[in-house]
């Protein structure tokens, strides 16, 4: 897995694709060569019979400890996404099939949801739309069962940009996907700040969130500029602190943007990230200068409890 995560963060997805091929068909998984639109139906068919011959009593089925399977779901979530930008739709379609069809017959587990919400995904269409959506909001209730932080935003992009938008009033989508995008800037800058304290345990799993999060917010970016901008710069700022070796542009950058939006508190976020960043590489004056831009901000916003923050960081660097 640390591997198909370097190879993830490079961009180069076609070998991500030739590593998790090489893997499944290690673990007995079938790999075609290739597959066409007939083919793809055939399969989306099958998974559906499956799901619905196994009831919903299937979802309250006693969670696996099967880790083959586990990691199996994994490279599978990892070669279907792979195959989306360097293979054919048909074959997007098999191997999210083949995902949910190995959950199904094998076990539940924490990465069934998504399994079953890339599947609803890529085979949606009129006629099987409703079933897809009762699947979909099957995977969603999942969230009971497993802890699925850290999954959220590319659960909710599924679900509720791909799927949920038939059934649902359009509001209450575009509601959601700002939850998602949300939740992408929160577990990636929490993400960002437990790499930063070094926590091994916990490194590589948040390194594959903030990977998700930057990715879904350029995304965001791409389509809405005024509203993702600012977002997606202030992750790239830290993403890049890691390594302590780059001036404060991008966070400037997303200070900049933020403040043209006129979202004054995530304009306070991107400056109190900038000062703290400052303080770690020993540049108090920059710090002191971010910091007093953020507590302005937050003061502006109404948020006392920041505020108090942000002062008790001023004060220790006045101090």
């Amino acid at each position: 897995m640390l591997l198909l995560l370097a190879l993830h963060a490079q961009g180069k997805l076609n070998d991500v694709y030739d590593t998790c091929s090489a893997i499944l068909t290690e673990l007995g998984e079938s790999i075609p060569e290739s597959y066409n639109l007939s083919m793809a139906t055939t399969v989306i068919d099958e998974t559906l019979k499956m799901y619905e011959d196994a009831g919903e009593e299937w979802l309250k089925s006693d969670a696996t400890v099967d880790k083959t399977l586990r990691n199996t779901l994994q490279l599978y979530k990892a070669i279907t996404f792979a195959s989306f930008f360097c293979k054919s739709h048909s074959m997007v379609v098999y191997f999210a099939s083949k995902a949910v069809q190995l959950s199904l017959s094998r076990g539940i587990c924490e990465h069934t949801p998504l399994s079953l919400l890339q599947f609803t995904a890529v085979a949606i269409k009129d006629d099987n739309a409703m079933m897809c959506y009762r699947i979909a909001k099957n995977a969603l209730s999942l969230r009971e069962r497993f802890d699925l932080a850290t999954q959220i935003p590319e659960l909710y992009m599924n679900f509720y940009g791909r799927v949920a938008w038939r059934f649902e009033p359009f509001q209450a989508g575009v509601h959601k996907l700002r939850q998602c995008l949300d939740a992408g800037l929160s577990s990636g800058l929490n993400s960002l700040g437990l790499i930063r304290k070094k926590k091994k345990s916990e490194v590589q799993l948040n390194k594959e969130v903030v990977r998700v999060a930057i990715a879904a917010m350029k995304d965001a970016a791409d389509n809405s500029d005024w509203n993702f901008s600012n977002k997606f710069r202030l992750l790239q700022a830290e993403h890049l602190s890691l390594n302590k070796r780059h001036d404060t542009f991008m966070y400037d950058e997303s200070i900049e943007s933020a403040r043209k939006s006129g979202f004054i508190h995530e304009q306070g976020l991107a400056c109190e990230k900038a000062g703290l960043y400052c303080k770690d590489v020993l540049n108090m004056e920059k710090a002191l200068e971010y910091l007093n831009q953020a507590r302005e901000c937050y003061e502006k916003w109404g948020s006392d409890i920041k505020v108090a923050f942000i002062q008790k960081e001023l004060d220790a660097l006045k101090g």
